[in-house]
């Protein structure tokens, strides 16, 4: 009970625009932090649909114990640019989570979420995505289209059951990290192998039962070229 209360103070204080503010590079106000952490509430009060947040722009509920978001819950945040849903119990991605069109960061890691049909129209919208965290789900496969996430610099996937690199990350130009370690990837699409070094060095791919000559391509300093049968005609000779 004392924790439950806790959290409705909490979503009260930031209601009245009480909370750690956040100032951007020329110091002006930026938006609001609003932090839950490390209270096993297991779920969150309904609010009401006419409920405004739209000031927090960092909303971080770690360790909660959360099953679920209520539905209409994230709605009443729709300015929000950082969300840290990081070590709850979540079996899916929130629907929601669509309408947060201003997300550069979205961390979901430590859950318990499977890559469904859903969950790839969930994520696509998000375009300004630059993180996304979903590290030590057992996702066994995922179909984002990376190509709608362009602007995505850091993907995180470790452990999460993938036996394949997801498709489409060479649309990723500005990727930085992919880390795709501790899970069960043997091979990498061409399309990866012949891409620019930029990208390929991006992935990490460490304890992957991937084969020596793959590690060799992938690391290599650029790319090796794909062998292509040439089908072109000799000549016929001049008499």
């Amino acid at each position: 009970y004392t924790r439950r209360r806790h959290v409705a103070t909490e979503l009260r204080r930031s209601w009245q625009l009480q909370g750690q503010r956040l100032l951007n590079r020329s110091g002006q106000l930026a938006g609001v932090r609003l932090s839950l952490i490390g209270l096993d509430i297991a779920s969150l009060p309904t609010l009401p649909a006419d409920t405004d947040y739209g000031h927090v722009t960092d909303l971080t509920m770690v360790g909660l114990n959360l099953h679920a978001i209520p539905s209409g819950f994230l709605r009443c945040f729709s300015r929000l640019r950082w969300l840290n849903l990081n070590s709850n119990a979540l079996t899916g991605i929130p629907d929601d989570i669509a309408q947060l069109t201003s997300l550069v960061e979205l961390r979901m890691a430590r859950n318990r979420i499977p890559m469904t049909q859903a969950s790839p129209d969930t994520v696509r919208e998000l375009y300004r995505l630059q993180t996304l965290d979903l590290s030590f789900n057992p996702l066994g496969a995922i179909s984002l289209r990376f190509r709608q996430l362009s602007r995505l610099r850091e993907l995180s996937l470790r452990q999460t059951g993938l036996q394949s690199v997801p498709e489409g990350l060479e649309w990723c130009g500005m990727l930085v990290l992919a880390d795709l370690r501790d899970n069960q990837i043997a091979q990498v699409p061409e399309t990866l192998l012949t891409a620019s070094a930029q990208t390929r060095q991006a992935l990490e791919l460490r304890d992957n039962p991937l084969a020596v000559d793959v590690r060799q391509r992938l690391y290599a300093p650029e790319p090796a070229p794909q062998i292509v049968q040439s089908t072109a005609v000799e000549p016929s000779p001049v008499r």
